[in-house]
């Protein structure tokens, strides 16, 4: 078996009329402060078509580790075909990162299926530019998990765990964007409470209201997890009234309000003032800086925030929230 990868904890232009021309280099200037090159070194002469994404990667003199894993798992014809691909492609300085017992481990002809499974989880189905990524927030790869895609704290573009070194790679079939470490495969939300004993009473909410699939499949989620004291604070009586099958309705309406669509961690750069749930209302929240956020709803708060999970992020919290009537 594979051992896991080690890895670290963790404006808008303006409107009026600009050339194409000024248009390329302000983005190209921007995206070097952001800490991401831009885009390919090479002009093409007129008519030449772009290599494909797996080409490319055996052209790239810091993608040839990757490219031999890409060879070893099978996936060479898949990262040429004409299907439009995102690679967020991990350099050779990255996969250096292995110590050489992982790095050996992953060749061997017996971890094929997890080796291909470790590179579709950086791949990505269509073409994806940085500033869509950045966007939309998340992209799906082929191995069915999420990537994350944010900014640091200093503004530099990542995805998940690994900063985008240089972005925008155009190939015939796609894109590629180099990374400075290779992503590491997370278990889904599900899996994620599962490891935190604390969230026992919240899994066995979850459980009886016929929620484990949706929180464990859907598109990327953020969940607010009360903990097991959050649930107890509601008394003894209470907690087993709600859990009986003739209450599975308002249990249910209970549990999508502490799930928001998308990912919301507390260090986003964004003001916001709330957040809407499944359950159909919107969760008060106090933002005293740009930088991050808290839960101001009566006493809860959160206990353990920023707990990603490959479709989504987990934070605990201290009280059971309840939608208004």
């Amino acid at each position: 078996m594979i051992d896991k990868i080690p890895h670290r904890d963790a404006a808008r232009w303006p409107t009026a009329s600009v050339p194409a021309s000024a248009c390329a280099a302000l983005m190209a200037t921007a995206l070097t402060c952001w800490g991401a090159e831009q885009g390919n070194d090479d002009t093409l002469p007129q008519g030449q078509e772009r290599p494909a994404v797996g080409q490319l990667l055996a052209e790239n003199e810091t993608l040839s580790k990757l490219a031999d894993l890409v060879e070893k798992a099978g996936l060479t014809d898949a990262l040429n075909a004409q299907d439009p691909i995102t690679f967020f492609a991990p350099s050779d300085a990255a996969i250096g990162k292995l110590n050489a017992m992982q790095y050996d481990d992953i060749l061997k002809s017996e971890n094929r299926t997890q080796l291909r499974a470790l590179l579709l989880g950086h791949l990505a189905e269509g073409r994806i530019a940085l500033a869509q990524a950045l966007e939309t927030g998340s992209a799906k790869t082929r191995a069915g998990t999420y990537l994350y895609l944010h900014r640091d704290k200093d503004g530099k573009p990542m995805t998940s765990d690994a900063h985008i070194v240089k972005a925008d790679i155009e190939a015939g079939n796609g894109i590629i964007h180099i990374l400075d470490d290779v992503l590491v495969s997370r278990p889904d939300l599900i899996a994620t409470a599962r490891k935190d004993e604390q969230l026992t009473t919240f899994l066995k909410a979850v459980e009886v209201a016929g929620l484990t699939g949706t929180l464990r499949e859907s598109v990327p989620l953020t969940i607010l997890a009360p903990n097991n004291e959050a649930f107890e604070a509601l008394g003894k009586e209470a907690l087993a009234d709600l859990l009986k099958p003739a209450n599975k309705a308002k249990l249910t309406d209970i549990l999508k309000y502490h799930v928001v669509p998308g990912w919301k961690h507390t260090f986003d750069k964004q003001q916001m003032n709330s957040l809407p749930t499944l359950q159909g209302g919107r969760i008060p929240i106090a933002s005293p800086s740009a930088a991050h956020w808290k839960i101001e709803l009566g006493p809860a708060r959160l206990q353990r925030p920023n707990i990603d999970a490959s479709n989504g992020v987990l934070h605990v919290v201290d009280r059971v929230l309840l939608p208004a009537p």
